[in-house]
């Protein structure tokens, strides 16, 4: 008999999402089936972005309660995998799994410095004031995790010691791989430069535009029509200190043509963004997982941002950052007149166990590693 794993998802799921969710190592093992719930959590989303959706016949869309419960009935998954937020429908598939005695696997991979920070009351009170329509998201959520906080599942796979559990996990066997980024990092650095020349990268986190802010009840972080302008004033002074062009390596879900027009003193790169990172001289993030390639390859890391991104929600993970890297961060309203592009080893080694990788050693992939514990769970 297969052993069948229904790997749940609330966001259209992309053929970046294949791999970096290891969909084709997981088919090798299970009978794999990814369902889409977007259209039943956040419909408005799924209207946003049903485009991205890729073309597989391992994918499904739910868009109703009655369509989930037929497809738990009639696949009867052994291994459900939850790549959820707090609500409803993973309540639901939680209370199915422990019904018909199925394993239930959550996971935190991409865990950064400021995700066991809340939002400092002033913050929040600013949020509220410049957007009201926010605050009924917001305690949603805030009522969703208290009224889940019970759904433990059977495996908890943390990448990095610091990965936060949404649950309390007193009966989850909690196991160390590597995140996402590490995994990615080490099948991506290697492809050839494309870019000549010593350079800086810029993580780019579409700021003011990202389309996640509406979805969980956040305002933008910045104004883009201040922040831009000043964003490209200060790359334009860093060339000229350095000497070091900066490049842009664009987020995943920017638009890539919208970004050259926010660009005058950077260049938009559309290449891997570990492969960037790994040719590069320095690296520039607000507060962005991505900045674990820039660790795992030892490179100097240039937190930068402004007095009104260090005001809002997104201050506590830049604060965090500054915390863990021991690097200040440059506003780059006020930027300096010289840079230090120096790698402390003692804290990037730190960094890696406590955000990347539980187990930086092991050579397996990590959806190996995943597989091999649910291999191990179903016999046990």
């Amino acid at each position: 008999m297969s052993r069948r794993l229904c790997f749940f998802v609330e966001s259209p799921f992309s053929t970046r999402d294949l791999a970096r969710f290891g969909i084709d190592t997981l088919s090798e093992r299970f009978d794999v089936v990814v369902v889409d719930l977007t259209p039943l959590v956040d419909p408005r989303f799924w209207e946003e972005r049903a485009s991205i959706q890729v073309a597989d016949s391992r994918i499904v869309t739910v868009a109703s309660i009655a369509t989930l419960d037929a497809l738990l009935d009639e696949r009867s998954p052994q291994v459900v995998v939850l790549n959820l937020g707090a609500h409803r429908h993973r309540h639901r598939i939680h209370r199915w799994a422990r019904a018909n005695r199925s394993i239930s696997v959550e996971f935190q991979l991409g865990a950064m410095p400021g995700d066991d920070v809340p939002i400092p009351a002033t913050a929040r009170s600013r949020m509220f004031l410049r957007s009201p329509a926010t605050l009924i998201p917001a305690l949603r959520s805030r009522w969703a995790r208290f009224r889940f906080r019970h759904d433990e599942p059977t495996l908890f796979f943390r990448g990095g010691t610091k990965a936060i559990a949404k649950t309390s996990l007193r009966g989850t066997r909690v196991v160390d791989v590597h995140g996402l980024d590490f995994d990615l990092f080490h099948t991506k650095a290697a492809t050839a430069p494309t870019v000549r020349g010593p350079f800086a990268v810029y993580l780019d986190q579409d700021m003011g535009h990202h389309s996640d802010y509406a979805k969980n009840g956040l305002t933008p972080p910045v104004d883009p029509e201040r922040f831009y302008p000043a964003l490209n004033r200060f790359f334009g002074h860093f060339t000229a200190v350095t000497g070091l062009r900066v490049i842009v390596a664009p987020h995943p879900r920017s638009s890539v043509e919208a970004l050259r027009g926010r660009y005058t003193t950077a260049d938009i790169v559309e290449h891997p963004t570990a492969s960037l990172v790994a040719d590069s001289s320095a690296v520039f993030t607000h507060a962005s997982t991505a900045v674990s390639f820039g660790v795992i390859a030892r490179k100097p890391v240039v937190i930068i941002g402004t007095q009104e991104m260090l005001r809002s929600w997104f201050g506590r993970f830049i604060r965090s950052y500054e915390r863990a890297l021991g690097r200040p961060c440059v506003d780059i309203e006020e930027p300096p007149s010289s840079f230090d592009l120096s790698v402390d080893e003692s804290r990037y080694s730190q960094y890696v166990t406590s955000f990347l990788s539980g187990r930086p050693e092991d050579p397996r992939r990590l959806w190996e590693i995943v597989a091999d514990e649910i291999d191990s769970e179903l016999k046990s």
